[in-house]
């Protein structure tokens, strides 16, 4: 299927539902139900601030989000998600890349982590990430936790 042509720009506060949405679209395949309102809070709350939360829109629509957050010399990838209707199509790709190429733009960051369930650690690992620990039902039932490095 042909890469669609999207838009990244920040998320602002009138985004809030659609990302919400976004993450529901999500349960259960690689959403529990009780992180859908973690990502409200996270959204409402902004503890990534000053760094970026992104959202990708397809003419108009909301199809994805994510973020970064910053720790001492590492980049954090946080809450990436894709409408499971987006899947496979190059969203995910280039919102991980946009993620990517704002960390090299700030010398002082190392490396770049993130956590993820064992579904997409192939994804990641396209990006030259590693598994740096890994623990079984991490996320809770049937669901192992990735925590991923990549050097920048």
């Amino acid at each position: 299927m042909p890469d669609p042509t999207s838009t990244i720009r920040l998320f602002t506060d009138e985004d809030l539902e659609a990302c919400v949405a976004i993450c529901a679209a999500n349960h259960p395949e690689y959403i529990f139900l009780h992180e859908i309102e973690e990502h409200r809070e996270f959204l409402t709350k902004k503890p990534y601030e000053p760094a970026p939360y992104y959202v990708v829109e397809v003419e108009g629509e909301l199809v994805a989000c994510g973020g970064v957050a910053i720790a001492g010399s590492s980049m954090h990838l946080c809450w990436g998600l894709v409408h499971p209707d987006w899947h496979r199509r190059g969203l995910g790709t280039k919102l991980v890349e946009h993620r990517l190429a704002w960390a090299k733009d700030h010398p002082e960051l190392e490396a770049v982590e993130l956590c993820t369930s064992h579904k997409t650690v192939a994804f990641y690992e396209r990006f030259g990430f590693e598994t740096i620990k890994l623990t079984e039902d991490g996320f809770g039932p049937g669901l192992h936790r990735h925590d991923m490095e990549c050097p920048l």
